[in-house]
């Protein structure tokens, strides 16, 4: 197990899994021991993801890079005071889905997604110089919380026209990370995701995450990529110092992130990727009364740019699913 402490005052612990190391077998005090995230025994359909998340997984070591500075993720600007269902909300950052529980608390949050590629709306003079970004994540809190335990994927895409006509050249990249975000008590010029190094990912890749709360302050993550040969990577995570998991909400979420604070005051979100469509699924949520919760109880969010235009709209697909779509 390593230990790494980052400026936001996060802690991640890493763990290398033995050879061999089988999580369906393993008993409760490996698992911890190993930063996978606890058998839910009491609730039979979460315990049911669980056992196909994690079978014929293959751990790698994580590797930590430099937290992203130039990223910076936020809660939602649309978030509802207590438990309100099918309603959809507005954001300037979100787009998804997000549910509420009742008379409990969300401890889980999973779901599948399928990594699209980004597309620039625009390329050369008419394009921001810092290009286009988009980030997928699953996790708990930021809607009508002052915090945020999450996981995912961020892509960047910019691109120039080419001399005498022809397509657009286009450079599009992406990056794994992982955050625990507070604004209460963090300097926002600390508060960066962290890049995870060595997760493999490309464009068309399925991946999952599963976020699990261990105590008001400690979580489990575990990211797999599907398509990678199951290749998964398995984290514990301290939350920063006063800060607390509230529970109140799970989400399925494309984000478009902001540049770093100016002055410590906040900016405008970058501008949205193309990113087509991506679709969340198999999603679900566990409670602290040890019962399910699912996304189509709660609310789509529909993310809309500065003058009030839709520009990536969530959509709640049956009972377990989560779609989001450039507009």
């Amino acid at each position: 197990m390593t230990e790494v402490k980052f400026p936001s005052g996060l802690r991640l612990e890493t763990f290398e899994h033995p050879k061999g190391f089988d999580p369906l077998e393993a008993e409760d005090k490996d698992l911890s021991k190993y930063g996978i995230p606890p058998r839910p025994e009491k609730n039979p359909e979460l315990l049911k993801k669980w056992k196909e998340m994690l079978q014929g997984v293959h751990f790698l070591k994580p590797a930590f890079g430099e937290p992203v500075t130039g990223v910076r993720h936020h809660l939602s600007p649309a978030a509802f005071e207590g438990e309100v269902e099918n309603v959809t909300e507005t954001s300037d950052n979100w787009s998804g889905g997000v549910a509420y529980p009742t008379n409990s608390t969300v401890t889980t949050a999973y779901g599948e997604w399928t990594v699209p590629y980004p597309y620039p709306p625009a390329v050369g003079p008419a394009a921001p110089p810092a290009g286009y970004y988009y980030s997928t994540w699953v996790g708990i809190d930021g809607d009508g919380s002052a915090d945020v335990v999450q996981a995912g994927i961020t892509a960047h895409t910019t691109g120039w026209p080419m001399p005498f006509g022809g397509p657009p050249l286009v450079i599009s990249t992406n990056f794994a990370w992982i955050e625990w975000w507070s604004p209460e008590t963090v300097d926002p010029s600390k508060a960066a995701p962290v890049l995870i190094a060595g997760f493999p990912i490309a464009w068309g890749d399925t991946v999952s995450c599963w976020v699990q709360s261990t105590s008001a302050t400690g979580a489990n993550i575990v990211l797999r990529n599907i398509s990678h040969n199951n290749q998964a990577m398995s984290f514990a995570l301290t939350a920063p110092p006063q800060t607390n998991l509230v529970g109140n909400c799970a989400e399925w979420i494309v984000e478009r992130p902001s540049p770093p604070p100016l002055d410590h005051n906040p900016q405008h979100p970058y501008g949205l990727a193309n990113y087509g469509s991506v679709q969340f699924v198999n999603c679900a949520s566990g409670l602290s009364n040890n019962t399910s919760m699912l996304p189509g109880s709660g609310n789509n969010i529909n993310m809309t740019d500065l003058a009030g235009n839709l520009i990536s709209a969530g959509n709640l697909v049956g009972a377990d699913a989560v779609k989001c779509t450039y507009i």
